[in-house]
Order: structure tokens, then C-alpha cells, then sequence
């Protein structure tokens, strides 16, 4: 016993032919079985089998035939003490992992008649599951012995369908055939035909469930039938072979015999199965649900954004029926739902939708405005997929027109400023057709700055269409300046220009355009500041713009050095960041350092205060300035200390040490 159950197919060789060329030439035909090399197996299942040859002392065994598939004699060792353990044998069939262990232990049981006849049905039916055809086999004869002495078919039936035996099957199916009427009222039979994964068996499912529905009772089975049906599918694996047939069988079930009672189902365990693992339950699930007279009411929204949006053809087609079945005031209710499926990647979810929105906007006004900004709102996301943006176009500027339009003038510049492209075009779509008094001039100065040219071009037109009302805010419309595109610029500065005159430039104004990163802005600032100049405001100006690090703008500023600053102390050591700034350049300025300089020094000459702030600027530039200028700073530092001697000074003078001259060597001796 305990070699017989060791012994394991998964270890098995297999069968194969040889052939053995003699001494005359004449070839030799054998075969060799799976365990013939298996020395103990072999003596205990063929000691006595004729057909079997031991070799080398029974180390190897061969035979003259092929194997048979089916053992037909016993040719085991010590018969008759199987003969007196049937129990044994009956054993070795529960629990054996060998086929010849199987086939040897079946032909050896049937032999011992009356242990046969006393076996009970549950261990038949638990045979008749055995995944070894021998077992199985054994077991079939055995029923169809009880069944033919005067046995009930019915309670066989189920064991017959669900055993991996074929024949098994075919024999159930014969019995059925006999009496179709008696056999469909068998809820527990119907289960297993129609969920079978043999493709004869569902056919036959098929016209049993049609003599069903004839019967008058069939109401009350049908139920039953489709509540087992739905405990079923909960538990399936969702890997099991033929799943997908099976589903399509169910399907054609709840279609035609099954369609009223699968109407009445529970609705809780149908909404469970679409959390399902395998995506044919799911989908069977979704038919399923459409014959309910809940319908989808019950179902999550976000189990059916999952239907919608899933990778599998068959849910998203489920999910667009499921989608579709669902009252206009549930729809009407989820503007939401509608976002997500129109900014769906898959076309085909856009395409499932777009029937049903089409119907609902005419007549629901406000469903259309709860959904147009959800909608417009996914154009400033990220294009999910190529095709998103002009789906979304097409309902805000065609069906959703009018809520579109609605929007305010800031939603609009937000449209033109954004980077979607998506966004863009809904903005550019939108500007010509909103007033443009709804804009302030700094909304429409802003415009000059997105990158939409059709928008930058009726910024520069609104501008300069109502010039009062543009000077009148030309803090806010100087924003144009900033555009990173010369279309804008040009305009701007061409217009500004001939704006000039206007009284509503502010030395404010003036030295922020003056300040601006833009050239061609600095240029036209230092135009109009030298046009708007008034000697009362040239301070201001000065202290502003000798901020700026531009060499352009900083000899600009010299212009105006003695007027701003010329006998004022107070203003010339405010600019003494100014002058360090110019001064230090290195390889430019050369006009400014110079207007600079000469200024200084003039300065320094009117009085002791102001030479006291000359001489800190010229301290530090003779020793950190450039070598060619620095006698020029220290002729300066000598100069006020000449003037000024009681001031202190960073120069000081060293005295002039006479030295002798050297005398001339003696002729030929070494110099001294």
C-alpha cells in the first residue's frame, strides 16, 4: 500500500516504441511504459500480466503491444489478498496520484461483486469526480447497474454532469432525453447543465429550459433558478475554463425562458457581481441588470464610470447600455457623470454619451449650465488623449453655446492665458463675441500678452479705439509692455509715442517705462521723460532711475547730475551708490564714468561737505578701479586735500628721500 500511494504520474516517464536490430538483420519492434523503470510498481501491478516482460532481473520491464488504454485482465502480484481487502483497493482510488495504481485498482474491485453492491452513494459520487478515467469509469458502471435494476435516475444526474468523465456525461444526457418534462423541474439540474464546461451539456441546457417553460409550475423553478444562478457566479473562479461560454450561455438563459424571472431577482446579490474578477460575470452582470425593473437606478455612478471607462470592448458596452437605460431625472441629476464620460481618451465612450446629451440639453436649460463649466474646466487639464479638446469644443460652442457666452470677462482672459491650447481656442472663440466694455483696460492690456494672435490683435484695437478711457488708466495699460511678442510691443510702442503729450503721464509713469526689462520701452521712457521734464521734478527722476543697472539708463541719468544734485549735498550722498555703480564699470561707460567724474570734482571744490562724500567715492576707486583710471582718482584725492587740509584724507603724502649716486667701479675690481 504504501509504495502504491508514493508512486506519482509526475515522476512517471513516458511511452515510448523501440526498435532492436538483431544478429540477422531483422529489426526488433518493443515498447516501454511509463513505469518501466519503476522495479517495486512494476512487480506488484504486472507480476503475473503476460503482456509485460521483466528484464535484467525485473530492473526493467518492456512489452511486444503498446499499453492498453484500458486494462483489461488482472495481472497483479498476490490477487487473492486483494481479493480479501477491497477496502484497500477502494482506497488506493481516493487517494492514488497514479494512473496505473488507478487502472489496476478499478479491474481488481470489480471482481469482488458483493463489496461493490454495499458501497454507498456518497462514495460513488465522489468516484465519479475522480479526475482518473479508471475511477471514474468503475464508478459509472456501478451507477448505471443500480439505475438499470430499478434505481431513480434523478439524485445520479448531477454527479453524472459535474464528473470529468465524458462518458459519464453522455450517459446523464441520455437519461434526461428519456423524460425531459419529469427532469426540468430540477433546479439543481439546470444549475449544473447551464453552467457546464463541457459545450454538448449548456446545449442541451438549452432544451431543457424550453420543456421547463411549458410547465405550469415553471414560475416557481425559475426563480429558484436564478437565485442559485446568482450564488454561483459570486463564487466562480474568475480563471475557470470555458467561463466566457458559460456567461454567453446564461446571457441566452435570461433572454428568452429566464427573462421574467430574472426581472425578480434580488437586486442587492445582482449589484455584488459587478465587483466581480472576471469581466464575463460583469458584462452578464450589466444584461442582466437591464431586464431588472430597478433597472440601473440602484447601481453606483462609479461602478458605471467603470463599466465606461474600462480597457475590455464588452464593458464599455455594457456600461453605454446600462448608461442609456437610466430615467432622463437620474441623468439630469449627474451633469457630472456627463464631464467625466464627454472628457473621456476612449472616442467610443464620447461617441456612447453624446446621443443622450444631445436629447437632454434643448429642454433642460439648467443641466446645461451646471454642465457647461465642468466641462469647460477640463480644457485647462492636460489633454488625456488626441481628439479630447475638440469634442469639448464642439459641445461648448455648439449645443452649449449660450451658457458658454454667459461667462464673465475674466473667465475669458483666464481662457487666453492659460497654456492648453484647449483653453486658448474656447477663449479666442469667445472674445469677438462678448462686449468690450466688459473688459477693463487691464483685462485688455493683458491681452497683449497671450499667445493667441487674433486676442493680441483686438487688445491693440480696443486700446487704442478709446484712447480716453485708455490714458485714464494708463497705469494699467502700460501691462502691454510686458508681452513677450513684437506684434504687441510694436504696436505699443508706436502708440504710446504718439500719446505724449497727454497730461496723464506721471513721473511715476515715466521712470516705470524708464525702468522696464524691455529696450525699446526704455527708449520711449527716456523720450517722453526728456519731453514731460520739469526742473521740480528732475530729484525724483534722478533718485529713481540711478537705480537702474542699464549703461544706457545711467548715462541718461548724467544729463541731469547738476541739476538734480549740483550744490546739494544731501542728494549727492543719496547717490553715492549711483556713482560707485558707474564708476566700477569695467571695459564701459567710458562717456558716463567721465560726466560722472568731472562732476564730482566739481563738486568737491564748493564745499567741505560735499568734498568730504567726493573723497569716499574717490578713495575707493583708486584702489578698486581700473589701473588706467586710477591716477585720475588720486589726482582728485590730492585736489581736495590741497582745498580741504584739515579734512581727512585717505592720500597721504610720503617724503621725497634723497639717495647719493653710486660711485664708479675701480678699473678691473668689483663694483662696490
Amino acid at each position: 500500500m504504501g509504495v502504491l500511494l508514493a508512486a506519482d504520474d509526475a515522476d512517471a516517464a513516458v511511452a515510448a516504441r523501440h526498435e532492436d536490430a538483431g544478429w540477422n538483420r531483422e529489426t526488433r519492434v518493443w515498447h516501454s511504459g511509463p513505469y518501466s523503470r519503476w522495479l517495486v510498481v512494476m512487480q506488484l501491478l504486472h507480476r503475473h500480466d503476460p503482456e509485460w516482460t521483466a528484464l535484467a532481473g525485473g530492473l526493467y520491464w518492456r512489452r511486444e503491444t503498446p499499453p492498453a488504454e484500458h486494462r483489461a485482465q488482472r495481472g497483479e502480484a498476490w490477487p487473492e489478498r486483494w481479493d480479501r481487502h477491497p477496502e484497500a483497493l477502494l482506497q488506493l482510488m481516493r487517494q492514488s496520484r497514479c494512473a496505473g495504481v488507478h487502472a489496476f485498482a478499478a479491474r481488481a474491485l470489480q471482481d469482488n461483486r458483493s463489496f461493490c453492491q454495499a458501497l454507498d452513494g456518497s462514495v460513488l459520487r465522489e468516484l465519479l469526480a475522480s479526475v482518473w478515467s479508471d475511477t471514474a469509469r468503475f464508478a459509472l458502471a456501478l451507477v448505471r447497474e443500480r439505475i438499470e435494476a430499478g434505481e431513480p435516475a434523478g439524485p445520479w444526474l448531477v454527479p453524472l454532469i459535474d464528473s470529468p468523465l465524458d462518458e459519464a456525461r453522455r450517459h446523464a444526457l441520455d437519461l434526461i432525453a428519456e423524460d425531459p418534462a419529469r427532469y426540468s423541474r430540477d433546479v439543481e439540474l439546470l444549475l449544473r447543465l447551464l453552467v457546464s464546461a463541457d459545450a454538448e451539456v449548456r446545449r442541451a441546457s438549452r432544451l431543457l429550459l424550453q420543456a421547463a417553460a411549458g410547465q405550469p409550475d415553471a414560475a416557481d423553478g425559475f426563480d429558484a433558478l436564478c437565485t442559485a444562478l446568482l450564488d454561483w457566479l459570486a463564487r466562480c473562479d474568475a480563471q475557470a475554463p470555458e467561463l466566457a461560454a458559460i456567461c454567453e450561455n446564461l446571457q441566452w438563459a435570461l433572454q428568452n425562458p429566464l427573462r421574467e424571472a430574472g426581472a425578480k431577482a434580488p437586486l442587492a446579490e445582482l449589484l455584488g457581481l459587478f465587483d466581480h474578477a472576471s469581466p464575463d460575470v460583469v458584462a452578464l452582470a450589466a444584461e442582466w441588470l437591464l431586464l431588472h425593473p430597478a433597472s440601473v437606478q440602484g447601481l453606483p455612478i462609479e461602478v458605471l464610470t467603470r463599466l465606461l471607462q474600462s480597457d475590455d470592448e464588452r464593458l464599455r458596452g455594457a456600461g453605454v447600455r446600462l448608461f442609456t437605460a437610466l430615467p432622463d431625472d437620474t441623468l439630469l441629476a449627474q451633469p457630472a457623470l456627463f464631464a467625466v464620460f464627454c472628457a473621456s481618451p476612449m472616442p467610443r465612450v464620447r461617441s456612447a454619451v453624446a446621443p443622450k446629451l444631445a436629447q437632454l440639453l434643448p429642454g433642460h436649460p439648467d443641466f446645461g449650465a451646471a454642465l457647461m463649466p465642468m466641462l469647460r474646466d477640463e480644457l485647462f487639464r492636460t489633454e488625456a488623449a488626441e481628439g479630447v479638446f475638440d469634442s469639448l469644443l464642439q459641445w461648448l460652442c455648439g449645443p452649449l453655446a449660450a451658457h458658454t457666452r454667459a461667462g464673465d470677462s475674466a473667465t475669458t482672459v483666464r481662457l487666453l492665458e492659460a497654456r492648453s491650447k484647449g483653453a486658448q481656442r474656447l477663449g479666442a472663440w469667445l472674445l469677438p463675441q462678448q462686449p468690450a466694455e466688459a473688459f477693463d483696460v487691464l483685462q485688455t492690456a493683458s491681452l497683449g500678452l497671450v499667445d493667441a494672435a487674433a486676442a493680441r490683435q483686438w487688445a491693440c484695437e480696443q486700446l487704442a479705439a478709446q484712447p480716453e478711457r485708455t490714458l485714464a488708466q494708463l497705469d494699467d495699460a502700460l501691462r502691454i509692455f510686458d508681452s513677450r511678442w513684437d506684434d504687441a510691443l510694436a504696436w505699443a510702442r508706436q502708440w504710446f509715442a504718439s500719446q505724449g503729450q497727454s497730461p496723464q503721464w506721471t513721473p511715476a509713469l515715466l521712470v516705470r517705462l524708464c525702468d522696464h526689462k524691455d529696450p525699446g520701452a526704455q527708449r520711449l521712457g527716456r523720450e517722453l521723460l526728456t519731453a514731460h521734464f520739469e526742473l521740480t521734478d528732475v530729484t525724483a527722476y534722478m533718485l529713481q532711475l540711478s537705480q537702474h543697472p542699464s549703461s544706457g539708463m545711467q548715462l541718461f541719468v548724467t544729463n541731469w547730475l547738476a541739476a538734480a544734485a549740483g550744490g546739494k549735498p544731501e542728494v549727492l550722498a543719496r547717490l553715492e551708490p549711483y556713482f560707485l555703480t558707474v564708476l566700477s564699470q569695467a571695459n564701459r561707460g567710458r562717456l558716463a564714468k567721465a560726466r560722472v567724474s568731472e562732476f564730482l570734482a566739481a563738486q568737491a571744490e564748493q564745499s567741505e561737505e560735499a568734498a568730504r562724500i567726493v573723497a569716499r567715492v574717490f578713495a575707493r576707486q583708486a584702489v578698486s578701479g581700473a589701473i588706467t583710471e586710477r591716477a585720475r582718482y588720486v589726482t582728485g584725492l590730492r585736489d581736495i586735500q590741497q582745498r580741504y587740509p584739515a579734512l581727512e584724507n585717505p592720500l597721504q603724502a610720503a617724503p621725497v628721500r634723497a639717495v647719493a649716486p653710486r660711485r664708479a667701479a675701480v678699473a678691473g675690481g668689483p663694483a662696490a
